[in-house]
């Protein structure tokens, strides 16, 4: 029987590493690290950029995408991103890659993809410059309308085991290696010629170079940097990471997290440091994350991954003070000053994120947790940030390290472009009505129309009104898991653990509060209470809506929460 084929029009892309062969012939070890790294910068830039990968031959990617844009933006990710894994690399085994992508029809059979389309993209890619992307002229008339890809011409050319030429173009990256040649034709220009031409130029230079200066002439090489230092003279903000798994902190975390979260105890548990390995492997991951997430943002991102001064962090005392904690150990301008950073250079602030486990004694069960401060240039303040425990497993590696993406994507996003809740909230529930209706007092009814979904949220401070709301929602949730968890999702259930959490800080905290009486201004925490709304009818300043579910089944509609548009 034979198999069934299936044919569409796609953006194929191939991914070539330059001057593998030579490394493999210097330190096949070293090589093969190497191409494995490529593999996990390459990997989740295509996946968000709906990509597929359908092969990996040796140092090669062949992937699919269903638009070139798609296509062209994962490439410039995927060569953004590489640029501060180099910073760490030796100099003979830094990761360069080609790109070239094209659009054509392929053939989609036994899980292989085939085609005249796939042919040409693979013959593109060799043109493309070491740090660059080269693109046929189907890719550059399907991105034409964005005016943000900076697009060169490197005219027709002639692709090996092709028949018909093509019209190729650069897209710029900033991050060219404008000392590797490209391939040229051979010249047709005969031997004795070419020894005439040389013989004249000789003469020429013997009887007329003092006049034109010609040995003083400079080469004139264009700076493959032009993009990155034009970037760096429009930068908006800059940030210092410093991951730590520091031994000297371990008593402090005790004392800590005993004191504001009741979870750590010397008799009841044991915090240890983690494997170096471990904590380089998730300073790489969160660092590429950032940089591929804020590239052309204007945002520059040091941590002691990129082997940044930062490190220096590391010899610091503790950077909490217990004793008063109204002071603010080692403020940003102070750290700056320490570290001996010019005033150009200093941040608009440092985050310090501290990864250690914690086993416990009686079940030897061991987690992995993440806390960490931050200190805000603008504020001048330090904030903490709560404990976040995970099980000490491949699975919850990984979500420990997406929890720290984002809440680091979370922080840069708010401090520089303040992409937050706040600033988003169009309205507030304002009254509450029979059969699932309700209605929205609008901020401003700009774009506000009929069909537009709502996601409902809150915003929890620290007063003593606050602080017992959120120790009623997050009953609530406990209570409802509690009664149902016989038929729930484990994921669901996993959240019981969280909103335990929160509800023992929040009785510390109204503890804390109605005994001193403290009230720490511009200090919050948003919430997404789970239900969604749908907008039906707008008049004037008021909305009606709809309620369209309940992400968690125990949330409740309450007066006063505000609502943003969702994504």
């Amino acid at each position: 029987m034979p198999t069934k084929e299936k044919r569409k029009l796609a953006a194929i892309m191939f991914i070539d590493v330059v001057g593998y062969s030579r490394m493999m012939a210097s330190n096949e070890e070293r090589t093969l690290e190497l191409l494995m790294d490529f593999e996990n910068i390459c990997s989740p830039i295509i996946s968000d950029n709906e990509g597929d990968i359908i092969k990996k031959v040796g140092d090669e990617l062949f992937c699919e995408f269903s638009s070139a844009k798609e296509a062209v933006d994962s490439a410039l990710a995927i060569q953004v991103a590489i640029q501060p894994y180099n910073d760490s690399r030796p100099k003979d085994f830094k990761l360069q890659v080609r790109i070239g992508i094209h659009i054509g029809d392929i053939v989609l059979r036994d899980g292989d993809v085939f085609g005249d389309g796939v042919n040409v993209a693979s013959r593109i890619q060799p043109f493309a410059n070491p740090g660059g992307i080269c693109v046929s002229n189907a890719v550059r008339d399907a991105i034409s309308s964005h005016p943000s890809y900076n697009i060169k011409s490197e005219g027709q050319q002639e692709l090996k085991n092709i028949i018909e030429k093509h019209t190729l173009y650069s897209i710029k990256t900033g991050f060219e290696d404008k000392t590797i040649i490209k391939k040229y034709k051979k010249s047709k220009i005969s031997i004795p010629v070419l020894i005439g031409i040389l013989a004249v130029c000789v003469i020429g230079i013997l009887f007329f170079g003092d006049s034109i200066n010609i040995w003083k002439i400079e080469p004139i090489i264009e700076n493959s940097n032009s993009n990155v230092e034009k970037q760096s003279k429009e930068k908006i903000d800059s940030y210092y990471i410093n991951f730590t798994s520091n031994p000297l902190y371990i008593d402090h975390l005790y004392h800590q997290y005993n004191e504001f979260d009741v979870y750590i105890n010397k008799n009841d548990y044991l915090i240890q440091s983690i494997e170096d390995s471990l904590l380089e492997s998730i300073k790489k991951q969160c660092f590429n994350y950032l940089n591929v997430k804020f590239q052309n943002k204007g945002i520059d991102i040091s941590s002691n991954f990129n082997n940044s001064h930062i490190s220096t962090m590391d010899s610091l005392p503790y950077p909490h003070n217990f004793d008063d904690r109204t002071k603010v150990p080692y403020p940003v301008n102070e750290l700056s000053r320490l570290l001996n950073l010019d005033e150009k250079d200093v941040p608009k602030a440092f985050f310090d994120i501290l990864i250690y486990t914690r086993k416990n004694l009686s079940s030897d069960k061991e987690n992995i947790f993440y806390a960490g401060w931050r200190r805000i240039r603008k504020q001048g303040n330090l904030s903490t940030t709560s404990a976040q425990y995970f099980d000490n497993n491949n699975n919850g590696i990984d979500k420990l390290i997406e929890h720290i993406k984002e809440n680091l994507f979370y922080n840069f996003d708010l401090y520089s472009f303040s992409n937050n809740p706040f600033e988003k909230w169009i309205g507030e529930i304002k009254e509450i009505l029979p059969n699932n209706m309700i209605n929205i007092k609008l901020y401003a009814s700009n774009n506000i129309k009929s069909n537009l979904k709502l996601e409902a949220q809150t915003m929890y401070r620290f007063t003593i009104k606050s602080m017992k709301e959120l120790i009623e929602d997050t009953q609530l949730g406990i209570n409802y898991i509690e009664k149902n968890k016989a038929e729930l999702s484990e994921s669901l259930y996993e959240q019981i653990y969280e909103l335990e959490k929160h509800n023992n800080k929040a009785k510390y905290t109204l503890d804390s509060l109605i005994t001193y009486d403290i009230y720490r201004p511009g200090t919050n925490w948003v919430a997404n209470l789970g239900y969604n709304l749908e907008v039906i009818t707008v008049m004037d300043t008021i909305a009606v809506c709809k309620l369209l579910n309940k992400e968690k089944p125990w949330a409740t509609v309450k007066v006063g929460h505000k609502l943003i548009i969702s994504e």
